[in-house]
């Protein structure tokens, strides 16, 4: 075999070789590429996936923060109507009170607006924010309508302290009149009723937590229910005090006693009126 022959042989083989390798090489190429193609794809998958989520959590963020901003709003909105109502109910209260006030035909002072408030320590009392400089003096009559509320009992410049009828101190002389219906009533036509609904006189007096009225008449008879008005010279003016409750029932006695349950709990309302001359 000559030289040339044995080159071509060679430069056969070498080809061969070659092409075996290119061939292997490729395929693990491919392979690679493939994998590195896989391994893009998950990423850009799960990259657009974490975008979508951040998306989403973004817009819902800025939606809670702006349903926020509204409800304040609201709660705002809904705190200037209920001060408004409120307000308007004072002016209401205050209104029908001085209707009921300047109906009295034998009321010649002057009206006074007083805010109160009862003692926690001396329950038996009530303190107004107005005093000497406002011209309140001792025994002024406080009320609410045609509600007593009570007496001045001391003052001073700037305030004064109120005897409730619950008071120890607290002796008024009261008429007991039949049940009525005397809500929105003028003073005159309370007047009215005291002489045609009359039962009897008594007296009401102040036991520090309640009010009582002792030695009734039994033939007067007077019953649960009936209406107390007050008839003291002290007040000088017919005013509501409250009704008979829990009269008692000995049908040996001559007498019957009675608890009187006042119209107004004194610690619910904040303004009431004084008639100062």
């Amino acid at each position: 075999m000559d030289r040339n022959t044995e080159n071509k042989i060679g430069s056969f083989f070498v080809l061969l070789l070659a092409s075996i390798v290119l061939l292997i090489f490729s395929t693990r190429l491919s392979y690679l590429r493939n994998s590195i193609s896989y391994m893009y794809s998950g990423m850009s998958q799960t990259s657009m996936r974490s975008g979508q989520e951040l998306h989403r959590y973004l817009t819902l963020y800025s939606d809670l923060v702006s349903i926020k901003s509204e409800n304040e709003k609201l709660k705002a909105e809904n705190s200037r109507l209920t001060s408004d109502l409120i307000n308007m109910s004072f002016i209401l209260e205050e209104n029908q009170q001085l209707k009921s006030i300047k109906s009295i035909k034998y009321t010649t002072g002057k009206l006074l607006k007083a805010n109160m408030f009862v003692s926690s320590v001396t329950p038996e009392n009530a303190y107004i924010n107005r005093g000497e400089k406002d011209g309140v003096e001792r025994g002024d009559v406080v009320q609410y309508g045609l509600i007593y509320v009570g007496n001045i009992e001391s003052v001073d410049g700037s305030s004064a302290m109120v005897k409730l009828p619950y008071s120890k101190a607290s002796f008024l002389r009261v008429s007991i009149l039949k049940p009525f219906v005397w809500q929105g009533k003028t003073a005159q036509e309370l007047s009215k009723n005291v002489a045609s609904l009359f039962r009897s006189t008594a007296v009401a007096i102040g036991k520090g937590d309640s009010i009582v009225i002792e030695n009734i008449s039994v033939d007067k008879g007077v019953a649960d229910g009936d209406i107390v008005v007050v008839n003291d010279e002290k007040v000088g003016k017919y005013l509501v005090l409250g009704r008979i409750k829990g009269i008692s029932s000995d049908p040996a006695a001559s007498s019957v006693s009675a608890d009187v349950e006042t119209i107004l709990n004194y610690e619910d309302i904040n303004t009431f009126f004084i008639e100062i001359e």
